[in-house]
């Protein structure tokens, strides 16, 4: 079976399969990455645990009376966690800081970073440092890799990040010293950044846009699947070290497959590198029972050229700024990443200190994260991107003020007030969940390709700082109140809600491959006058000379001898014995209109009188029509 031509990179994805087994499997294997991602950056969930403690004693000395107990106690006494007596033989002279270490109170074999480390009392802020330090180097790794698979391409850096972090991350058990645990650890999440940047730059470049929105779901559906494994691995293996291995192993069974994976088609087309983009062409082609035909190929160096010759100069962070529209999306969605982020992790670093059983709660939160993730995809098909976001913006801020309304003005007697406070916490998550999934969508889908891995990683670096910010939010919840937290993420929430509205609407969309073509996008979004009415096949409108005009009232066009689209143009006067027609220019294909602005002008004529025409002014270098 041949390909048919196309004009347009959409056009080539299109024709080489919508969509082709090989990209279906290509997306599925690279969802895989998500796994380790997500493990990585939840992590610290289950190694930051502080289980139950005291002062470590000399053995001489008995705990009842060097101890103090914390009143009142029932059964078994429940000693102070942090202090002891300083003689126990007078507790008059009162209390003392654990000079000689803590004795960690768990269950089974279950050993974590804070019982290896005594991270608790005075050096329990270690937890969170570690956790903003990691988040550190996420943030760092996503702006720097965003930037070089721009530079050098998806796939090598893709396999970089994806390898160094198994090596790190596996390097972990043999580390004896807590300051080259945090080393590892920052560094470990440079690379993990770098692996989710690059890997959904890939997924969202394999599809055309009525697919897209499946392929984003899939890609947070692994996110998910993950997070399950990571509370089933923590609960079986229970000792850090031992998990640091399960969590990391695993990867090399990337080797059997990882070949498959070729480089983003769209990627080598936006740089202009014809002859590796005809290989993958001829590969998917081939994996996909298709054969390119010889117009499809003069067609895909056409695009080579073209398009390439727009992307021939470098591209730097100051592209993001540099132009209305990616500047708007910029700096909205900048907001938008760092809300989603400081909420989601905000609540996953929580969950430790939620009523009920943590690994269960863990568990059952990236269950509803996979559900949120299926009802975001209905949402996402039915609504599009923007009222999606903008809906669970609004819900999760909803939700996580309630848990502040609940714990605030309901009353035990009436209702377990834990137990609801944990439900609604859950479901909050899952609502910030589904803000992720559609944020991620309109990340990749509002910037073009020659700067979107750039645009990805400067928009997980202010997830980043979002995230590295979470932990100390936490920290309100000892230093204030227990629920400062969760009111400062729901109204941050709802705040992102309202700019959220300022985006574009991209589902449904063709990627846009350059910053012109976005530009283009947004202009498009403002001119409902002629997307409204149909411009090009409505009988309202039609071009002469550069202008968009009112079709005369008698529908009629002069032919020309020469090619004609079908937008031919003719301007007439109201008088039907005085029609005057312009010889309609042909217009070629690639040509661009920009609307420029819309105006009446109003014909005097001594003979005829007056009479009005509606003119829509465009300049013809830049929208194409």
């Amino acid at each position: 079976m041949s390909t048919t031509p196309a004009e347009s990179v959409e056009g080539l994805v299109r024709a080489l399969g919508d969509p082709g087994r090989y990209q279906v499997l290509v997306m599925v294997l690279l969802c895989f990455n998500y796994v380790p991602v997500s493990v990585n950056h939840l992590l610290m969930a289950f190694h930051g645990f502080a289980p139950e403690h005291n002062c470590r004693l000399p053995d001489q000395w008995p705990r009842n009376v060097s101890l103090p107990t914390v009143a009142p106690t029932i059964g078994d006494p429940r000693y102070q966690s942090c202090s002891m007596y300083v003689d126990p033989a007078n507790h008059s002279w009162g209390t003392k800081d654990c000079i000689y270490g803590y004795e960690f109170h768990v269950e089974g074999l279950e050993w974590t970073v804070v019982s290896e480390w005594g991270l608790v009392c005075d050096r329990k802020y270690l937890v969170s440092i570690i956790t903003t330090l990691y988040f550190v180097g996420v943030m760092v790794g996503g702006l720097v890799f965003g930037a070089l698979a721009d530079r050098f391409g998806r796939q090598p850096m893709m396999l970089l990040c994806l390898y160094v972090q198994l090596i790190l991350g596996a390097g972990l058990f043999f580390v004896r010293r807590l300051i080259i645990f945090i080393a590892v650890r920052v560094l470990q999440g440079f690379f993990v950044q770098g692996l989710q940047t690059t890997t959904y730059s890939m997924v969202m470049e394999l599809f055309p846009p009525h697919h897209r929105t499946l392929a984003g779901v899939a890609a947070e559906v692994f996110w998910a699947i993950g997070l399950i494994l990571l509370a089933v691995c923590c609960y079986f293996v229970q000792h850090w070290r031992h998990v640091q291995l399960a969590i990391s192993i695993p990867t090399l069974v990337t080797l059997l497959y990882i070949w498959l994976i070729p480089e983003s088609l769209r990627w080598l087309i936006s740089r202009g590198r014809s002859r590796r983009a005809r290989a993958v062409a001829e590969r998917i082609a081939y994996y996909n029972g298709l054969r390119l035909s010889p117009e499809l190929l003069l067609q895909l160096e056409k695009l080579c050229s073209s398009v390439g010759a727009h992307s021939a100069k470098g591209v730097d962070i100051t592209d993001l700024f540099r132009t209305p529209a990616i500047r708007r999306n910029s700096f909205v969605l900048f907001i938008a990443w760092f809300t989603i982020s400081l909420a989601y992790y905000g609540i996953s670093l929580n969950i430790a200190d939620l009523s009920g059983n943590r690994f269960f709660n863990f568990m059952l939160g990236g269950a509803l994260e996979l559900v949120a993730f299926l009802l975001t995809y209905v949402s996402l098909r039915a609504v599009g991107r923007r009222a999606c976001l903008v809906s669970y913006l609004f819900l999760s801020g909803a939700l996580l003020i309630g848990t502040v309304a609940t714990e605030k003005l309901l009353h035990t007697e009436l209702i377990s007030v834990p137990t609801l406070v944990t439900s609604l916490a859950l479901l909050g998550k899952a609502a910030v969940v589904s803000c992720f999934c559609a944020v991620f969508l309109v990340t990749s889908e509002a910037f073009p390709t020659v700067i979107r891995s750039l645009a990805m990683g400067a928009c997980v670096c202010w997830a980043r700082a979002g995230s590295l910010v979470a932990p100390q939010v936490l920290r309100l919840a000892d230093i204030s109140y227990s629920w400062m937290p969760f009111l400062v993420f729901g109204c941050l929430a709802l705040l992102c809600g309202f700019l959220g509205l300022l985006l574009p609407e991209t589902g449904r969309r063709a990627l846009p491959d350059t910053i012109q073509q976005a530009e283009r996008s947004r202009k498009h979004d403002q001119d409902d006058i002629i997307s409204d009415v149909g411009y090009g096949a409505s009988p309202r409108w039609i071009v002469q000379d550069g202008l968009i005009v009112s079709r005369p009232a008698d529908g009629s066009v002069r032919a020309s001898p020469e090619r004609v689209p079908h937008w031919a143009a003719s301007e007439t006067s109201t008088d039907d014995d005085e029609k005057f027609s312009y010889p309609p220019r042909s217009i070629d294909d690639s040509s661009l209109l920009r609307f420029v602005g819309d105006k009446t002008v109003v014909h005097s004529s001594n003979s005829h009188g007056d009479f009005k025409q509606h003119v829509v002014l465009c300049d013809i270098d830049e929208t194409r029509l």
